[in-house]
């Protein structure tokens, strides 16, 4: 038996997630997939999905996140809807004028019933089918979709990542390349240079990505602890008051050298 495999070929991924848009219009079946590919959510939690938990009938806007109780975890799981998964929602709603209480992805027949694990497999199946060389396609390659591609090309992946973070902890590189040469030889010769090393013109480079992307995808009062090179510790305090975090606070090692900074959104 084969192990179920995500959908590598970007031009193949392109083809299989319009396949119910363009090929066989279906937009029960495209918000299926759009949502599977851009939210990672497991199979058994999209089923249970209803139209109120994507879609403020109040506001008549559709919600900017998902509160989710995973079925297999017992976790709560908290994750953005981008405008892939809300395009796809707003073409769906505008073909079945849903209630509700209605089931996102019900039965044909019956709104207050959702599809069951085989019908989805079937159409996840098809899809796959018609559009990629692989026999290894099924409800789980989605999720496996989103974190091929958000690992191996996240500066191409359509699928932004979803999920709101509590906390962000980074130890990104750091060290001036004008400090190379104080260094031992035991770590020039055996640390990868990748995980080292910053430009002397550009010190802050990693941190101010990495805290870029905490703005976007912390939580509020979400946590971000960064370890520092003692002698940039005012320059990446300054950077994160500029960004807009608070609390910000500066912590020594034990040998009272700058390296820890705390800070919240």
């Amino acid at each position: 038996m084969g192990t179920t495999q995500p959908i590598r070929n970007r031009k193949e991924l392109q083809k299989f997630s319009t396949y119910y848009q363009t090929v066989k219009p279906h937009p029960r079946n495209y918000a299926l997939i759009i949502l599977g590919l851009n939210t990672a959510l497991r199979i058994s939690d999209l089923l249970q999905l209803q139209w109120s938990d994507v879609y403020d009938f109040y506001t008549q806007r559709f919600r900017e996140h998902l509160l989710i109780l995973e079925q297999k975890t017992g976790k709560q799981n908290y994750i953005a809807l981008n405008k892939n998964a809300k395009n796809a929602l707003r073409w769906y709603m505008d073909a079945c004028f849903p209630q509700e209480s209605d089931y996102l992805f019900c039965k044909n027949t019956d709104r207050q019933h959702p599809i069951n694990r085989s019908q989805a497999y079937r159409i996840v199946k098809e899809a796959a089918a018609q559009t990629t060389n692989s026999r290894m396609v099924s409800c789980h390659s989605m999720r496996k979709t989103f974190g091929y591609h958000a690992w191996k090309h996240p500066e191409k992946a359509e699928m932004d990542i979803p999920f709101i973070l509590d906390v962000i902890v980074s130890n990104p590189p750091y060290i001036k390349e004008e400090e190379k040469k104080d260094m031992e030889r035991n770590v020039l010769d055996y640390e990868p240079h990748l995980a080292l090393f910053v430009p002397d013109n550009d010190p802050l480079l990693y941190y101010w990505h990495i805290a870029h992307f905490g703005k976007k995808k912390l939580r509020r009062n979400g946590r971000l602890y960064f370890e520092i090179n003692a002698a940039c510790g005012n320059m990446v305090v300054e950077m994160l008051e500029e960004e807009g975090y608070k609390n910000i606070e500066l912590i020594q090692d034990l040998s009272g050298k700058d390296r820890i900074i705390k800070a919240r959104k």
